[in-house]
């Protein structure tokens, strides 16, 4: 079998680096000291070196180091002059709104991350956030897990988006998934139960061969060329369930519903909790 790595896109605050901490510690003394892997850290060029030293010194796990460059892409020019400086936050006025640097952490979680060299080894990937945290012991290998179920996406959690940072999406992806015959959510028998769902992207494991493959790049692409992602902040995370549900069937999916987990609120044995 090929490589697994658990992933995380670093912050150059000292909160991401306090919580980072954090996170590290508990993922080494509840899943690593059993089942060691490699954490791949993508950090943009700001981040400091000598938190990189630290981190190295002071942590016994294969961390890998890995910078990346977040642009826009080159939209044609009606596109790009729809796209805000700050995207308001639906839910409190006073916050200075979502940054284009959220905006490039969502589209590289949904999309370009898959094709990123460095990933070329690997067959899974475990993403977690900086503030992610295993608070219980897991007691078996999650990417063997992955495997022996023959299932592409593990999650913890499903929960609801806004309805203000969603404009068009669900209206672009019907069309998408009506041109090439597929989509069953969009069915009205069924659209409401699915209807701005997201999965908790912030814990997700992933089988690259499927995400690097044609039927999710291409929805991915077709997408990314509408600028949505910039111009209304669409996240990664309902981009991924509408993705997943309309290309594959259920049994793909694999809820691990035995990991007791804290991203804010602590999400165990349940499929949704918080709700818009």
């Amino acid at each position: 079998m090929k490589k697994s790595a658990i992933t995380i896109l670093l912050n150059n605050t000292d909160e991401d680096k306090r919580d980072f901490r954090s996170c590290l510690s508990l993922l080494i003394e509840n899943y690593l000291k059993e089942f060691p892997c490699d954490i791949i850290c993508f950090y943009e060029k700001d981040f400091c070196q000598s938190e990189m030293n630290f981190l190295k010194s002071n942590f016994e796990v294969n961390l890998i180091f890995q910078s990346i460059e977040f642009t826009v892409p080159e939209y044609p020019e009606q596109i790009i002059s729809q796209i805000p400086q700050y995207f308001p936050h639906p839910e409190d006025p006073n916050h200075i709104g979502f940054s284009m640097g959220y905006r490039h952490m969502c589209r590289f979680f949904a999309g370009e991350i898959f094709h990123h060299p460095i990933l070329k080894e690997y067959k899974y990937i475990w993403r977690l956030d900086t503030d992610s945290k295993i608070l219980s012991k897991i007691t078996y290998n999650v990417f063997d897990q992955m495997q022996r179920s023959e299932t592409v996406y593990g999650y913890v959690n499903i929960q609801h988006d806004h309805p203000a940072v969603i404009q068009d999406l669900w209206s672009v992806s019907e069309k998408y998934f009506q041109s090439i015959g597929k989509g069953h959510i969009f069915n009205s028998d069924v659209f409401h139960d699915h209807f701005r769902r997201v999965f908790y992207t912030n814990f997700e494991i992933l089988d690259l061969d499927f995400f690097r493959g044609k039927e999710y790049q291409s929805f991915y692409k077709h997408l990314d060329d509408t600028g949505g992602i910039y111009k209304y902040r669409w996240g990664d995370h309902i981009i991924r369930y509408i993705a997943l549900k309309s290309l594959l069937d259920d049994n793909k999916l694999l809820f691990f519903n035995d990991i007791v987990y804290q991203h804010g609120n602590i999400y165990h044995n349940t499929e949704i909790i918080n709700t818009y």
